[in-house]
């Protein structure tokens, strides 16, 4: 298929209208998944890749960004802080709870430097690999604590600063 088309993958699961080019959606598309998911954005090969947005049912959204501010709202009027580095974001378990990253992506996974936010305030901004907080980072809480230093799979791991508000630090 070649040109603006739409389809419709095997046993309905999902819908994908168009720009094709050999079979595959290139450039603006939007994908909608059978459990209500929807993809708007750029594709590459049939692959969300580039700016998009990915809403769920329940209103959850995730914008696929990085570094840059888009002025240019997409037809659905979502406008874009970012640009997505690499493959198809692989996000819906931080969208069920409400958190959100922003951040690079390396074959779908958050990867690089990124910045993940929970609904309760807090905030961990860092390195990611393979989706966890690997690296260097800092946490931080809503009521101004930070943890500075490394990570290993979500879990601090190894030296670090502890601060609090009032000026007090633990370092170990």
């Amino acid at each position: 298929m070649h040109g603006q088309g739409t389809l419709i993958e095997k046993g309905g699961f999902s819908k994908i209208v168009g720009d094709f080019r050999d079979n595959k959606v290139n450039g603006l598309g939007v994908k909608i998944w059978k459990s209500g998911v929807m993809y708007e954005g750029e594709f590459t090969n049939g692959i969300p890749n580039g700016r998009g947005v990915k809403t769920w049912p329940n209103g959850k959204v995730f914008y696929d960004t990085a570094s840059y501010t888009s002025q240019n709202p997409w037809p659905s009027g979502t406008k874009f802080i970012g640009a997505q580095s690499s493959k198809h974001p692989s996000t819906k378990k931080y969208l069920q709870s409400g958190a959100t990253y922003t951040g690079h992506f390396t074959n779908g996974k958050a990867q690089g430097r990124g910045e993940f936010s929970w609904p309760d305030g807090r905030k961990y901004t860092g390195d990611f690999s393979n989706n966890h907080a690997n690296g260097q980072g800092t946490e931080t809480w809503p009521k101004g604590a930070t943890y500075t230093g490394k990570f290993k799979d979500d879990k601090k791991h190894g030296d670090g600063v502890f601060s609090f508000p009032g000026g007090k630090t633990l370092v170990g």
